[in-house]
């Protein structure tokens, strides 16, 4: 890992007539699915928008509809839109951002994926993830971080003003487990 941190270092600051050079998007293909989290959280503390694709995604059995959904991603993180929506006029006038919230259980670790709107259309957003104990469903911190940070971007589309309205999906949530996420969640927000 250490040589990968090292080498984006050189690249961020060995860019072009001295000034500092940032990738637009690395995408890395794993051999070694247990480096899978160390990637992605070392792009994340250098800002670098990544896909990290497990190699055996690429094995006999590859369907289309997952290279199509790479694809996506890439896309979407390099500023692309996925779909346009046709929103009702009194919507469209508003500056509303849509956020969802989930929290995926395989792997060593649960990770909570979050995603908000950051443009009037709905179809550009802003994504972060939080790493967690192994079957923590409820987020105990770290959403107030997402959500600043999804906010700020927002601002930067909208001449610096903030949504009026957001709307939060939160996916996963068993019905014992309701008023734990009222309790510990809705607070950060």
């Amino acid at each position: 890992m250490k040589e990968i941190e090292s080498a984006i270092q050189d690249y961020i600051i060995s860019g072009p007539n001295g000034s500092n050079r940032f990738p637009k998007m690395l995408v890395m293909i794993l051999g070694d699915e247990n480096l899978y989290d160390k990637h992605k959280q070392l792009y994340k503390l250098y800002q670098i928008p990544s896909q990290v694709v497990r190699a055996k995604s690429g094995l006999p059995g590859f369907q289309l509809s997952k290279g199509s959904n790479i694809l996506k991603q890439i896309n979407s993180k390099m500023g692309g839109d996925l779909f346009h929506l046709k929103l009702p006029d009194k919507l469209r006038n508003m500056k509303t951002m849509l956020i969802g919230i989930d929290v995926c259980h395989a792997g060593g670790n649960s990770i909570v994926g979050f995603a908000a709107s950051v443009n009037k259309e709905l179809s550009q957003y802003y994504s972060d993830f939080i790493v967690q104990k192994k079957g923590q469903e409820v987020v105990e911190r770290q959403i107030k971080e997402c959500i600043k940070s999804a906010i700020d971007v927002f601002a930067r589309n909208h001449n610096n003003n903030n949504p009026t309205d957001i709307i939060i999906y939160r996916d996963g949530v068993s019905a014992a487990e309701r008023a734990q996420v009222i309790d510990r969640e809705i607070v950060q927000f």
